[in-house]
């Protein structure tokens, strides 16, 4: 067994098929995810867990569209269309990884004020 953790960031059903902000072709890494997880001790998921209102959703800026760019608290930020909101249908970890019985779930992302796209800091390097 694998000592070391495995990171599996942000499976959620709004980056996966049809989501409010799907990435193309995400559901094909899970096989891969699955097959891995096994040969590792611990697994850790990362989780976007934004509250309604969040300062990177198009949605909270007047005149503003998603994938525009903005200057946001001193640096370039992108706007993103509503996403991963807290407790939406669309945050939701896929019950598949779930399964994998995660050690841990970081939520990220839940500062209205801040984005983060990482599970170490925010996108002010907080």
């Amino acid at each position: 067994m694998n000592k070391e953790a495995f990171l599996i960031v942000d499976l959620q059903f709004d980056f996966l098929k049809g989501g409010a902000l799907e990435v193309k072709n995400a559901d094909e890494v899970m096989p891969e995810i699955l097959k891995l997880a096994p040969n590792f001790e611990i697994v850790i998921l990362t989780q976007d867990w934004h509250p309604r209102g969040h300062k990177s959703f198009a949605g909270s800026h007047i005149g503003k569209t998603p994938y525009q760019t903005i200057d946001w608290k001193g640096s370039l930020e992108s706007l993103w269309p509503d996403h991963c909101v807290q407790n939406s249908m669309g945050a939701q970890i896929h019950p598949s990884i779930l399964a994998l019985n995660p050690k841990t779930i970081i939520q990220k992302g839940t500062d209205i004020e801040i984005d983060s796209y990482s599970a170490f800091f925010d996108n002010h390097k907080e």
